[in-house]
């Protein structure tokens, strides 16, 4: 590893196997790609291509050059992760390696990006304890998605933040409310994905400073342990240098990293035409505890008409404020956190119109996409009770319109899926199932068939069914086709599945997705758990020879509903010492589902012979769970 400097031992590793090698280099650092013998050499040599331009690429960007002698990444099976860090030598799960066909809907360069940064952000710099852990992770995920944007664009950058934002909230609702510095005891999508987006809410603010206190950081720290507060010193000294001033960025830390939670904003202006200015109401409406504060943001708004295109900077950090914007005539539009630059979920009150504006007169597609989330609302139906099934009104019909356009037309790949997206969480009948199927003959990116398959999933309409069995009936794209016999397994009568999905079980596919799929409509198909012949198949998967193990998971976890039955209960326990943990703790709860008492003495005897904590709980929750049985 070279620089005769300690390294963490939790980032060692020893592989030993058979190998053939991908050989490339950045500069005089060997680069090193080991796959098994029995994986394709040139679907190896398509995976790895562009990992040498990573290590340039980071290199550039951190203006810190890669700091170890060389760099390896060893692919294995049934890899517990999708990947490791060791330093300098990163293990990563065999199912990473694509071909061609499929790269569109399987990106490897976000692991195999992800990992590559932690060799600075996680190997470099160490964080000293897991509570400090954002700082491997949160930057490992940043850096992806900054290596997404060197090759695929800004737009693909954009839409990549505002997904792992959607992921961050949906987190905060459904497994509650934690900072992204885990001093509370929990790890959540906080350190990846949350942790990401604040790091480009830091870069907004930072501008120009920002990559130059990365690089402070990381010279300042290296090959050292590090805590949030090495990088807060990291960024206020390079910033103070750099503008002679006394500025303290410790309220970005203590908003975004030491407390928890996202603003809430509710919005609506006014046009003030004797004033000549733009009256920008904004409250914020999120509930204020002991971790979740009044946030700071210096926020971008743009306001446009016919003659004038304005961006207006304002400094939120009140509960209710009105900004006041000069503007010579009424706005067409008035755009909320231009660029969607902050983690934020704001209700704003305008007009149909305007929203139709920002998306037809937006340049840059993140601004599009938000203008379809905001178009959302007018193709809502009326569900009170005393509404009945009211007509189409003349919104849907204007937004269903301009939703149609998008999803044909728009310049952007993510633009036309979120439009699919939208469209099947309001899926009025007839209209939407019609534009959806029009439109899957125009696309020949394989990203939005898939979206407007999985939309017209949630149709009740025969002919839609119909439709997508025709489609995926000779589809050579795996993942287009899992998503067709997803969608089906979820639209068509029970007793009718099996037949239509039986065809594809024996597909073999990347990732063995068509494979899941099968399985997961099955299971549809036999909610009772009484039908033999479909615990048959997903039995033969489960236990099967030669066999995928996260495929095995899938079809274990779908046995539980026959949790019961004499045989699988025996093949359980058959197999309970599989060598892989995922396999093994599917196997400890489908067991634990069979109710059987008489199997708490073999799960005390596995809690007895297992150092693995996560196991350990697990099995003691599964044996306490049998002991409470009446």
């Amino acid at each position: 590893m070279g620089n005769g400097q300690a390294k963490s031992t939790y980032l060692i590793m020893l592989a030993v196997g058979e190998f053939n090698i991908v050989e490339d280099k950045f500069q005089d650092i060997p680069v090193q790609s080991f796959v098994g013998k029995n994986v394709f050499f040139d679907d190896a040599q398509f995976t790895f291509r562009n990992t040498a331009k990573m290590v340039g690429f980071f290199s550039d960007m951190l203006n810190y050059k890669y700091p170890w002698n060389k760099y390896a990444q060893i692919t294995v099976e049934d890899f517990v992760y999708g990947g490791m860090e060791n330093t300098s030598a990163t293990v990563l799960i065999k199912r990473l390696i694509i071909n061609p066909s499929v790269e569109n809907d399987y990106y490897s360069d976000e692991t195999i990006s992800h990992e590559l940064s932690h060799q600075w952000f996680g190997d470099l710099v160490t964080c000293r304890n897991w509570n400090e852990m954002w700082l491997n992770e949160s930057f490992a995920t940043y850096f992806a998605s900054l290596w997404k944007e060197n090759r695929n664009g800004k737009d693909d950058f954009d839409y990549e933040t505002l997904r792992e934002g959607d992921n961050a909230m949906r987190s905060d609702s459904l497994t509650g409310r934690y900072p992204i510095w885990a001093g509370y005891g929990r790890v959540t999508t906080n350190l990846y994905d949350k942790g990401a987006v604040i790091l480009n809410s830091f870069r907004h603010i930072l501008k120009e400073d920002f990559f130059p206190s990365i690089t402070e950081y990381l010279k300042h720290n290296e090959y050292q342990n590090v805590e949030s507060k090495d990088l807060l010193e990291a960024i206020n000294k390079t910033y103070n240098t750099r503008h002679n001033s006394n500025e303290d960025f410790k309220w970005m830390f203590d908003q975004w990293i030491w407390k928890a939670g996202y603003p809430k904003f509710e919005v609506k202006y006014d046009y003030n035409e004797s004033a000549k200015e733009v009256l920008l109401n904004v409250k914020q409406v999120q509930l204020l505890d002991s971790l979740t504060p009044v946030f700071r943001l210096p926020l971008l708004v743009r306001l446009k008409n016919s003659k004038e295109d304005k961006i207006q900077n304002i400094q939120i950090s009140g509960v209710v404020e009105t900004f006041r914007i000069g503007l010579n005539s009424k706005p067409d539009m008035v755009e909320f956190d231009y660029g969607n630059n902050f983690l934020d979920k704001t209700s704003f009150n305008k007009s149909f119109n305007d929203w139709k504006t920002q998306y037809y007169e937006s340049e840059n597609a993140i601004d599009r996409i938000m203008a379809l989330r905001g178009l959302e609302i007018f193709l809502k139906e009326d569900n009170s009770p005393t509404a009945g099934k009211p007509p189409i009104t003349i919104d849907q019909i204007a937004s269903l319109k301009l939703f149609g356009d998008a999803l044909n037309n728009d310049a952007f790949w993510g633009a036309r899926a979120e439009a699919a997206k939208i469209l099947s969480r309001n899926f009025i009948i007839d209209r939407t199932g019609n534009i959806l199927r029009d439109s899957y003959e125009y696309q020949t990116d394989s990203r939005i068939k898939r979206e407007i398959l999985k939309a017209l999933g949630k149709s009740v309409r025969s002919e839609d069914a119909d439709f997508i069995q025709k489609k995926i009936k000779n589809e050579s794209n795996v993942y287009i086709l899992a998503e067709g016999i997803n969608a089906l397994g979820s639209m068509i009568p029970k007793e009718k599945i099996y037949e239509v999905v039986i065809p594809f079980a024996g597909i073999i596919s990347h990732r063995n997705v068509v494979q899941a799929a099968v399985i997961g409509a099955l299971v549809e198909s036999d909610s009772a758990g009484t039908d033999q012949k479909v615990k048959e198949i997903i039995k033969n998967f489960a236990f099967g020879t030669d066999v995928d193990g996260r495929l095995r998971v899938i079809a274990i976890n779908s046995l539980r509903k026959y949790a019961k039955d004499e045989e699988v209960k025996r093949l359980a326990l058959k197999y309970m010492d599989y060598n892989f943990i995922v396999v093994k703790m599917a196997l400890i709860n489908l067991i634990t589902a069979s109710d059987d008492k008489s199997v708490i003495p073999l799960l005390r005897q596995l809690n007895e012979k297992t150092t693995d904590e996560g196991l350990n709980e697990l099995l003691a929750g599964s044996i306490k769970k049998l002991e409470d049985l009446k």
